[in-house]
């Protein structure tokens, strides 16, 4: 909501008309010097008055303190790699913007728009602009499975014998496995 409000000493009460878009007044002959709770979309109001046959006008800009958000974030490439990004995209308000930042443990010390580096977590966001207009989000960062070998064994029957094997089946992780081998003596 938002209230404006004008009064010329000695001239007294003018009458307040919208320009740049529909406006209707509770009384078509709005002669106060406050206008209340103004819909949003008003963008130009001309308070004008009239005083021994002169007319005063004067132009009063009112700019959309509405903020939007947006949100784009990179999930963890593996298992607890840590490697997580969130960015915040903000329009509208009024600069500069604060940034609060939470988790599900409590305050972060994060106050910009760009976090990097973040492990798998929800995270929450406030956007504060100048005037205390606020705008919050939800952003949750994804991780995928830890890689599991499961690894069936067969181990050789006798001493320097090769009847043993590993056949791998793994599974978690993002998939497209590779594999290296490599044998190791006692």
């Amino acid at each position: 909501s938002l209230a404006l409000s004008a009064e010329v000493p000695e001239i007294g009460y003018g009458i307040w008309t919208a320009l740049d878009s529909v406006i209707t007044f509770a009384d078509s002959s709005v002669y106060s010097t406050t206008v209340y709770n103004l819909p949003q979309g008003i963008d130009t109001l001309v308070w004008s008055t009239y005083h021994n046959m002169c007319a005063l006008h004067d132009t009063v800009y009112v700019y959309s303190s509405q903020l939007v958000e947006s949100n784009t974030h990179k999930d963890l490439s593996c298992y607890a790699s840590g490697d997580g990004e969130i960015n915040i995209f903000v329009d509208g308000g009024f600069l500069p913007y604060s940034y609060n930042w939470t988790n599900n443990t409590g305050n972060l010390p994060y106050t910009n728009d760009s976090l990097t580096s973040l492990p798998a977590d929800t995270y929450y966001v406030s956007i504060i602009d100048s005037i205390g207009c606020s705008i919050n989000d939800t952003v949750i960062v994804l991780q995928p499975s830890k890689i599991e070998p499961n690894a069936l064994i067969t181990h050789v029957l006798c001493h320097d014998d090769s009847t043993g094997s590993i056949v791998l089946s793994p599974y978690g992780g993002v998939g497209g496995y590779s594999y290296n081998w490599w044998i190791e003596y006692d």
